[in-house]
């Protein structure tokens, strides 16, 4: 009787759901029971001891892993899918053409030629140029030209007398080769042809700026320049008219009635 006691007790005291009555774990309430009924002690290390349980198990790191996989995984989504909705599209005509800079995916076939330009008759166009306009479009010169009489050279030498100045004088400045290989003056006609494109009339030169197609805006930034000058540049005289042509021989010119021949007397 006493040994089935005994096993019942033991059974208790198992971990698990195996006793009939349910189970404190630990070596000190084992002892009270053998104290009680007078059964041997077991060694202390046959019993299960109070453990703390581990909460960073490998369920719990297999879920912060996860979440933060997720989370990477959204934030691509949501990356991939903002593309797709937010896709720019390329207008047809862009909004600004910087002149002297070619088109995007225009093909290059070597070096550009400058193309023909009729010349202005300098004696009449200045006359009537708009000198206050020409003022305003040197803006754009002076952020790499001084024009002051005196002033220093910038990132372009000083541009106070250019007119009919030749060209790559300034001793003061540091010319490109390519620009020195030349000393002809400024002339009014000089300075129309490179302002317009100035690496195609000079290739190789320092001067970045793409140049003025206008050429309305050329004639009244010449007249500006012209007046940078203690004793300005003078005028060229007009151009005189261009004769008319006369009628090839043999031909009647338009709208003239043929001669009537004359008579046999």
């Amino acid at each position: 009787m006493l040994s089935g006691i005994y096993a019942t007790l033991r059974r208790n005291d198992a971990p698990g759901t195996a006793g009939n009555v349910a189970p404190v774990p630990g070596e000190a309430h084992y002892s009270a029971k053998c104290a009680v009924f007078g059964f041997p002690r077991e060694p202390a290390a046959a019993f299960p001891q109070d453990v703390e349980p581990d909460l960073m198990d490998s369920f719990e790191v297999n879920k912060i892993l996860g979440a933060v996989l997720g989370t990477l995984l959204f934030i691509t989504a949501v990356g991939i899918g903002s593309d797709f909705l937010f896709l720019p599209e390329t207008p047809v005509k862009p909004g600004y053409v910087v002149p002297g800079v070619p088109a995007a995916g225009a093909e290059s076939t070597g070096p550009t030629q400058p193309t023909e330009e009729p010349l202005p008759d300098f004696g009449t166009v200045l006359k009537t140029a708009d000198v206050a306009k020409g003022k305003e479009i040197s803006q754009r010169c002076q952020q790499c030209h001084d024009l002051s009489k005196g002033g220093p050279d910038k990132i372009g030498p000083n541009l106070w007398g250019i007119v009919n100045r030749p060209r790559a004088s300034r001793s003061s400045y540091s010319y490109s080769s390519a620009m020195a290989s030349s000393h002809a003056p400024w002339t009014y006609e000089n300075l129309f042809r490179y302002l317009r494109s100035p690496q195609e009339i000079v290739p190789g030169t320092k001067m970045t700026f793409a140049g003025l197609p206008s050429a309305q805006d050329r004639i009244d930034l010449i007249a500006y320049l012209r007046t940078l000058s203690d004793s300005p540049a003078p005028i060229p005289p007009p151009a005189p008219a261009a004769p008319a042509k006369t009628p090839a021989a043999g031909k009647a010119a338009p709208g003239a009635k043929p001669a009537t021949p004359a008579k046999p007397g």
